[in-house]
């Protein structure tokens, strides 16, 4: 039988079997879009998070509450942390007396619910000073930050990210006008750049307002974190060390811990290493099923359907696997990556 035939009998019997084809079809399709979607979501997840470390820069150091343990990836497990004895004093000592360092940005947090006349969200606010600005990439697009006087005043000012302006002001200019932040009159003198979602986490959905304000209405005196500028990344070693001297005079060795970017992003590549390998098993369960289905179905069809089937879904892959392997084999390392 001539090949030409082959494919003509074999289209014949796929719209004869119509109901066949059509299951063949859907496992198929939701077999290799369930490894698909779901490797993608790990991956993606990594990627954005790797962007948002190497975003802060390399002369920057973290202080946290607890004693955080970064293992090797082969014992696996997610960082410790301890009761949180951190406050504003904390940081101002590694400010003023750490060696290495130019200086600190403390950060101390809560949600709370925002309301102006007769719109009303809950978001989350942010204490912290105007170093915040330039430390986080957070530029207004209108107005101004509040300065250091702000601070030192704990005055009821705040920045507002674009979420929040849409939510309570719609298409109304914010700037000058008040709102409640839970319970206390705050006026709004900066709007935010937009920064975007991270996998369901609105970045625009936050007000920034003076740490002393925030501690003073709130009742918090710890601080959820607070970062480290420092003079020379290549001592970053040495830096952690004096920060360490200086945190150790107060604060017992399980009660805080210094880190950088590259460890904590060390630590999440490996979660998220976990997570998108426990994601790709399950996809694979996805695709394991839905080939026992196409092979209960071909198990009812004529051996040289299954032939020509087969030697279909083979083409179909050499010539999709094949061609941008080849075409990236031919690229320089650089070039690859630039791709990638």
């Amino acid at each position: 039988m001539r090949f030409r035939n082959i494919f003509r009998v074999a289209f014949r019997s796929l719209l004869t079997n119509k109901t066949r084809s059509l299951l063949t079809t859907l496992g198929i399709v939701i077999g290799v879009m369930a490894v698909i979607l779901l490797v993608s979501l790990g991956s993606g997840l990594e990627k954005q998070i790797t962007k948002q470390f190497e975003d802060l820069g390399t002369n920057l150091l973290f202080v946290m509450p607890g004693k955080f343990h970064f293992r090797d990836a082969r014992e696996g497990g997610p960082p410790g942390v301890a009761i949180n004895k951190i406050t504003l004093k904390e940081a101002e000592d590694v400010a003023n007396k750490a060696k290495g360092v130019v200086g600190t940005l403390p950060v101390a947090s809560t949600n709370a619910t925002v309301s102006f006349r007769s719109e009303e969200t809950s978001t989350f606010v942010i204490g912290s000073n105007p170093d915040y600005e330039t430390i986080r990439k957070s530029p207004v697009t209108s107005g101004h930050w509040f300065g250091n006087s702000d601070v030192a005043a704990s005055r009821r000012v705040a920045v507002a990210g674009t979420t929040v302006v849409e939510k309570l002001f719609g298409s109304q200019n914010p700037l000058g006008e008040k709102v409640d932040i839970g319970g206390k009159k705050y006026a709004i003198i900066g709007v935010l750049s937009e920064k975007g979602g991270t996998f369901g986490s609105d970045q625009d959905d936050q007000l920034i307002i003076p740490i002393t304000s925030l501690q003073k209405q709130f009742n918090i005196d710890k601080l959820s974190y607070f970062y480290v500028q420092i003079k020379d990344p290549e001592n970053a070693d040495a830096t952690t060390e004096e920060i360490t001297k200086v945190l150790s005079r107060k604060l017992d060795a399980d009660e805080f811990s210094v880190v950088n970017a590259q460890e904590l992003l060390a630590t999440f590549r490996q979660i998220l290493g976990t997570l998108t390998a426990a994601l790709g098993g399950i996809a694979a369960i996805s695709l394991l099923v839905g080939g026992i289905g196409i092979m209960n179905i071909m198990l009812v069809t004529p051996i040289w359907a299954v032939l020509v089937a087969f030697g279909v879904s083979a083409l179909v892959g050499i010539i999709f696997g094949v061609f941008p392997a080849r075409k990236a084999s031919r690229l320089s390392p650089i070039e690859a990556l630039r791709y990638e």
